[in-house]
């Protein structure tokens, strides 16, 4: 009978070892996936989507706004950590324009931008994460025809900030969704050589891309 037991009790010993090597396993696996999503090293990025100009007035006009514009990126940054890194950004907006019976008026923008990215693995194929930074936006307001006489230019330089989230296909390639505010661009018209007031519109963005890390 002592040997029955003594057997017993060591069938039992030997399964549970079993269940903690197989579980310290499964949780060394699970800790470990993440690390796979993001980790260190250089990365380049191609954006595309649309903008959205808030409350951007022609100059002369009467009431009339620009349209919202797409936009095409390239960025390229740096992971220092899996969770922390920064990215650098060049956006061109396509023409905005507005149609009058004897002339055209056109706005044109674009944005340089740095920001830190912090970026959280919720496992080894999604990440999310968020910008901070700022944004030099360039804005230029042309008109043709009868409004050949209407120029303005300036930039703004702006705090900006954007929240996006990311699916990885691979260690190397992966596809980005993102919402991003640049603030208040601004421009100041002059119509036969006279200034009028600034013009000043909100410039937000969203996007897909394609991202490659190296």
């Amino acid at each position: 009978m002592e040997n029955s037991f003594g057997l017993l009790a060591l069938r039992a010993s030997k399964e549970k070892t079993t269940k903690r090597l197989v579980l310290t396993a499964l949780l060394t696996g699970f800790v470990a996936a993440p690390a796979f999503a993001a980790d260190s090293g250089a990365f380049i990025a191609v954006d595309l989507g649309g903008a959205t100009y808030g409350d951007a007035k022609v100059t002369g006009g009467t009431g009339e706004t620009y349209d919202d514009p797409g936009f095409i990126r390239i960025a390229g940054g740096y992971h220092f950590t899996p969770n922390l890194g920064v990215e650098a950004g060049y956006s061109v907006f396509g023409d905005s324009k507005v149609d009058f019976a004897n002339a055209t008026t056109t706005l044109k923008t674009s944005v340089f931008q740095v920001a830190a990215v912090g970026t959280y693995s919720i496992n080894d194929k999604f990440d999310l994460f968020g910008k901070l930074g700022v944004a030099s936006i360039s804005a230029e307001e042309s008109g043709t025809g009868a409004a050949a006489s209407l120029s303005g230019s300036d930039r703004t330089t702006n705090l900006m900030f954007g929240v996006g989230g990311q699916y990885n296909f691979n260690q190397h390639w992966g596809i980005r969704l993102q919402y991003e505010d640049f603030g208040k661009a601004k421009y100041t018209p002059s119509v036969f050589g006279v200034a009028q007031p600034d013009s000043e519109f909100t410039v937000r963005a969203f996007s897909v891309g394609g991202v490659y890390n190296f």
